[in-house]
């Protein structure tokens, strides 16, 4: 159900540059939102999630 979403975040995802942390948190939102709206599975979230180049204290941070 969810695949074809978790295709577009992770094409998003290759066209951030590692160093452009606002985008990287932008990204963190959107895909935050997906999972909220139920376009992805929480394996998929966490997938996406592992996948930004970030600390993880800067993430929990603003997970809900």
């Amino acid at each position: 159900m969810s695949k074809g979403w978790l295709n577009n975040v992770k094409s998003d995802a290759r066209d951030i540059k590692e160093d452009d942390r606002e985008r990287w948190l932008v990204f963190y939102g959107y895909v935050n939102g997906l999972y909220i709206a139920g376009k992805l599975t929480v394996d998929e979230f966490w997938e996406a999630v592992n996948a930004i180049p970030l600390p993880g204290e800067e993430l929990e941070n603003l997970m809900p």
